[in-house]
């Protein structure tokens, strides 16, 4: 095989061996290339027709070789054999990816190069105007293989009222507290949703909240990614809440018989689509990857919750500031909850400018990083603890939600019952919407 400027027949081989080898990392790749960023024909079969069995949980070297076989693939057997012995580290997939997309991508820009060459020599009789929407449109079209999504509004109409005729209501999964639901009348997809709050204000507590009771409603699978608390603490939280029994007792496994009988008597309470992850060190990756598994499982997310932004990894470029990490990481959350269809619910910190001010009322410019965050959300929900009207047992919390894109903005009383972790509707501060 002669050499060809910018392919590598054995990059593009070893993406589908660590496919093979390491299935974790299949969603990372599926993000960093496409069929056609593949030169090679027989290994861009091999992509297309790993991805189709991925995307029904049935990849594996056995199941994809009799797969190919059917199909009329002579070759099968060889090559999916040359993939799975080629792979030098199976644990580098995303770094294979990224070199076959650069190397796609390179020889984009050489027929670009040659296509702008031709364009300059033959410019005697176009005006500015036309030479730049010319250029322009060959850069366009050099990522246009990774697809569009423009449709014809007319088209999308008749698509719109079809399903509006079928299902005359939308349906979405609810808060738990019935004066919020009565208000925002449940929680809309595709949303990030930021939950903020000075420490004590109970963010775990009512987030933790919110997603168990969302996984009771049907709505598919409810992933929450803790970086702070582990398993057992949380379960701990949802046991208390479901109980009656002191959070604090349960921690240190302090029950008399009776509340023995009372703790045995949760599971069958608690579905299995509700999911619990404590790894310590988590990115955007890993999540996103662990949430597209669930999807293909469950088909459906209900909803996400991650706790919390500031304990993320971030894989900082060089020169670029934590804030712009940031950024980065609550578009991508943003996009995430587009793709999966669903909202998601992200713990965040305040800065320290509320304890120099009279009025500690939150504000969104109390939001660390706030400038991002502010931007990428669609909900912002504040916890402010009234110390004037709480007691050891019982926190007073203004629920504040600061923005809402498709709710407004509105306050809301609630009681925090802190010895069992369980967040109620008090009041209602504001007849309607400020």
């Amino acid at each position: 095989m002669g050499l060809i400027p910018f392919t590598n027949y054995e990059t593009e081989l070893w993406v589908v061996g660590a496919m093979l080898k390491n299935k974790d990392a299949i969603d990372t790749i599926q993000t960093i290339v496409t069929p056609d960023d593949f030169y090679f024909s027989d290994v861009k079969y091999l992509f297309v027709e790993s991805m189709e069995l991925h995307n029904s949980d049935r990849l594996d070297g056995r199941t994809l070789m009799q797969w190919m076989r059917q199909k009329g693939f002579e070759q099968a057997d060889e090559l999916i054999a040359d993939a799975l012995n080629a792979v030098p580290v199976p644990r580098m997939a995303k770094e294979y990816a990224e070199q076959v997309s650069m190397l796609s991508m390179k020889r984009k820009a050489m027929k670009l190069s040659q296509q702008l060459v031709e364009l300059v020599n033959d410019t005697e009789d176009m005006d500015v105007s036309k030479f730049m929407s010319e250029v322009s449109g060959m850069v366009g079209d050099m990522d246009s293989s990774r697809g569009g999504n423009m449709v014809s509004a007319r088209t999308y109409f008749r698509k719109y009222i079809k399903e509006k005729e079928v299902k005359k209501t939308v349906n979405s999964p609810k808060f738990g507290l019935a004066d919020m639901d009565a208000w925002s009348r449940g929680i809309l997809k595709k949303q990030l949703i930021v939950v903020a709050g000075r420490p004590g204000t109970g963010k775990t507590a009512f987030t933790l909240q919110v997603q168990e009771n969302i996984s009771s409603q049907g709505y598919g699978a409810v992933p929450v990614f803790s970086m702070e608390m582990g398993n057992d603490e949380l379960i701990d939280r949802v046991t208390s809440n479901k109980t009656g029994i002191p959070f604090s007792k349960l921690k240190h496994n302090d029950l008399t018989a009776e509340e023995w009988k009372l703790v045995k008597a949760v599971e069958p309470k608690i579905n299995e689509t509700f999911y619990l992850d404590d790894k310590p060190k988590m990115d955007l990756g890993y999540i996103t990857s662990q949430c597209r598994q669930l999807k293909r499982k469950h088909k459906q997310i209900g909803s996400i919750m991650i706790d919390y932004l500031g304990l993320m990894e971030m894989h900082k470029k060089k020169g670029e500031t934590v804030s712009e990490a940031t950024g980065n990481i609550t578009k991508a959350l943003k996009q995430l909850a587009r793709e999966l269809d669903t909202s998601i619910f992200l713990l965040v910190q305040m800065n320290r400018e509320i304890e120099k001010r009279s009025a500690k009322r939150p504000v969104l410019s109390d939001l660390r990083d706030s400038g991002s965050i502010e931007q990428d959300a669609d909900m912002v929900i504040f916890l402010h603890k009234d110390d004037e009207k709480s007691d050891a047992k019982m926190s007073h919390i203004d629920l504040i939600v600061a923005k809402g894109r498709n709710t407004g903005v509105r306050d809301f009383e609630l009681s925090f019952l802190v010895e069992i972790q369980r967040m109620v509707t008090k009041a209602v501060i504001a007849p309607g919407a400020r």
